[in-house]
């Protein structure tokens, strides 16, 4: 068959197809352009154009499992974080609590050292007064004897050498003392 025989065909049946407009030679030669155009689409950039959706997808596959892993590691960084934070909560409590006990333990320690040092005084007060009090009490004897044998002699009359005068003030003493 040749082209002249197909274009009379079409051209005497005019009441069959060719009453539509439609052309069987040319719908022929689209479909074998359209065949040709295929088979070099296929042949030059369809495997390329594959290859660089197959690329994406494996891209967005890929981009997916590092974000899902990124979220992973991120909740296990923040429960680690609350495990750090906890941690060093516990630890600064420690810390206060240390210093508290310490700090109560140096104001007992001043405490007990004042208190050692005010009864130190204490006693130096004490024994300085006991000091004066063996001062007043030997002058206010030494005078009291003086004073009993100034009043002796006025009463008796005569005057008494010290060894008297000591004997009479130790015996008037004595009978003081037991008297009460």
């Amino acid at each position: 068959m040749n082209v002249s025989t197909l274009t009379n065909f079409a051209a005497e049946t005019e009441s069959g197809i060719g009453a539509l407009g439609i052309d069987p030679i040319k719908i022929a030669l689209q479909a074998g352009t359209f065949l040709i155009l295929f088979f070099l689409i296929k042949k030059y950039a369809l495997d390329n154009i594959v290859k660089n959706l197959d690329d994406r997808r494996y891209k967005i596959d890929e981009g997916l499992t590092n974000a899902e892993q990124a979220e992973k590691r991120l909740r296990e960084v923040g429960v680690e974080s609350e495990k750090v934070m906890a941690q060093a909560r516990k630890d600064g409590e420690k810390v206060v609590e240390d210093a508290n006990k310490e700090s109560g333990a140096i104001v007992q320690s001043a405490r007990d050292q004042a208190q050692v040092e005010h009864d130190q005084k204490l006693d130096e007060a004490d024994n300085k007064i006991a000091q004066k009090q063996k001062e007043v009490s030997k002058g206010l004897k030494g005078e009291a004897a003086s004073l009993v044998a100034l009043a002796t002699e006025t009463i008796i009359g005569e005057k008494l050498d010290a060894k008297k005068d000591s004997a009479l003030l130790d015996k008037a003493l004595k009978q003081e003392i037991a008297n009460g």
